[in-house]
């Protein structure tokens, strides 16, 4: 399941050489490039600017906090940071703060990726609910079809997008 979406401010419309990725970071302790790069082919955009962070090297919060302060984004950018529990507790919460106030101030768009436990929610501080200005959650339907769920949204019905997934796994308009 994942969670996100805070700050930042509109974009993303307009089309030709603006639109060579609408991600203008992927921040990933989770995946490397290449996973991410399949992600994006997926998703119809250009692979952005990866910084594939191995936890077991150390600490990600310096790493990502430094990322975000030379970051070149375009407003309307998503900076996705997947995942945020190799963070840590605290360190997860100030993570995600970061993210949402860097948004905030150059018009990016925030995306967090985070686990959830057995309860389904996710693990960590409740703080992580808290700050996104959207939380949402892929589950399993009755029939075993995944399921985006917004369960919070501060942002209000012009959010709600509608999506067909071809046969090759794209994201297409219906």
């Amino acid at each position: 399941a994942g969670f996100g979406g805070s700050g930042g401010g509109g974009g993303g419309g307009g089309g030709g050489d603006e639109e060579e990725s609408r991600i203008g970071l992927w921040f990933s302790t989770e995946m490397d490039p290449g996973q991410i790069g399949m992600a994006c082919t997926r998703l119809g955009v250009s692979p952005p600017p990866i910084l594939s962070f191995d936890p077991a090297s150390g600490e990600p919060l310096p790493v990502l906090l430094r990322a975000l302060e030379g970051l070149a984004a375009k407003p309307g950018a998503f900076i996705v940071v997947d995942s945020l529990t190799p963070f840590g507790l605290m360190p997860a919460v100030e993570a995600v703060n970061a993210t949402i106030a860097a948004g905030r101030r150059n018009g990016w768009r925030p995306l967090f990726i985070a686990q959830t436990n057995k309860a389904e929610q996710v693990a960590g501080s409740n703080q992580l609910l808290y700050a996104p200005d959207i939380t949402a959650d892929i589950v399993l339907d009755a029939f075993g079809r995944r399921e985006l769920r917004i369960t919070k949204n501060r942002v209000g019905a012009e959010f709600v997008s509608y999506f067909l997934v071809t046969p090759d796994g794209r994201f297409a308009p219906p």
